[in-house]
């Protein structure tokens, strides 16, 4: 997809930048560092589309000693990419630039923007807010992305015929653009995602409510899973505001949707579950993905420890007995090797 839609750019030509190309800051495009170029890019996103885990307001301030940047239009798009502004990068094959590198991030970026709640028992405390009637269909959709690992984006373009809560699972085939358009998964994949018993059951109760809605607004059939008012996809950025306002109700720290899926990932592995199974349920191409975005929270010490042993003889039992025939007879003889 093109990284900025024609609104978008109007409002980089028009409102962010001044007639020599600088930002309304008086800050040259040229000589603006990562932190610049982030708030530039976010600046001129629709609101609320960017579903970084960090905010505007946290970032930190403008080094003025920033190195010149040589490739303006790369660095802004790839910083597009890294805040998820955009999904790709069109130029991105053309870089040579080690400076920006679409997909690897640093691993202060990472942890920055890997921000699980601190505890199942916080999830909770989370959802039982979301999951008011005020919140609906919002909550129940964050729900599915806590609970089966789901990105925002796939949650939000799920149909009802996705679900087979006979088989407990749900197809994924298909994610929603910036402007609420259905485009590809992110890996251009369909999968089959499995099911909690607890996400069938919370499900079972969101389609009694899809159709007392249908009813009552007359739609005949609900196009989406999560529609809003008009039967149309959820808004994105909505659902952040939302999302936003539900945690500091719940009095928990702040989180953005995607922190929904960071949690399922993470307290996935850290029992550990296999890394294989993981991957396929939230839709990396392969487990290496997995295992760098989430490296630090597959640590279990407890595990380790028990793993330690693995392979050391159980000392404490006699060794097995070998059951062997006396002769001709019938009669079995148990002897110790």
């Amino acid at each position: 997809m093109a990284p900025f839609d024609a609104f978008t750019e109007k409002r980089l030509d028009e409102s962010r930048l001044g007639p020599q190309g600088r930002p309304t800051g008086g800050v040259g495009v040229r000589s603006a560092g990562p932190c610049v170029s982030r708030r530039l890019i976010a600046g001129v996103g629709h609101a609320g589309q960017a579903s970084s885990a960090r905010h505007l307001e946290d970032e930190e301030p403008l080094d003025e000693h920033d190195p010149p940047v040589p490739r303006d239009a790369e660095r802004l798009l790839a910083h597009a990419v890294l805040e998820r502004i955009a999904d790709e990068n069109p130029i991105v094959h053309l870089s040579k630039a080690k400076g920006v590198q679409i997909g690897k991030l640093t691993k202060h970026e990472r942890d920055e923007q890997i921000r699980p709640f601190e505890s199942p028992e916080q999830l909770d405390r989370f959802l039982a807010v979301a999951l008011q009637p005020s919140y609906a269909p919002y909550g129940r959709a964050w729900e599915v992305m806590a609970r089966c690992g789901l990105r925002p984006s796939e949650a939000y373009a799920l149909k009802p015929g996705d679900l087979d809560l006979t088989a407990k699972t749900v197809r994924v085939e298909r994610a929603l653009d910036l402007d609420r358009s259905v485009k590809a998964t992110k890996t251009h994949e369909t999968r089959t995602v499995r099911l909690s018993a607890t996400a069938v059951e919370s499900l079972k109760k969101h389609l009694t409510w899809l159709k007392t809605e249908t009813l009552r607004r007359g739609w005949g059939e609900p196009q989406w899973l999560f529609p809003d008012e008009q039967n149309e996809p959820l808004r994105a950025d909505t659902g952040q505001k939302s999302f936003r306002r539900a945690c500091r109700q719940a009095g928990v720290t702040e989180h953005t949707p995607y922190d929904c899926r960071h949690s399922y990932v993470s307290w996935m592995l850290q029992p550990g579950a296999p890394l294989g199974y993981v991957n396929k349920q939230i839709g990396h191409r392969n487990p290496t993905t997995t295992l760098t975005l989430y490296a630090d929270w597959v640590k279990n010490d407890a595990l380790d420890a028990r793993l330690a042993d693995l392979l050391e003889p159980d000392l404490g039992t006699k060794p097995p007995k070998r059951a062997i025939t006396a002769g001709f007879s019938d009669n079995l003889t148990a002897v110790s090797d």
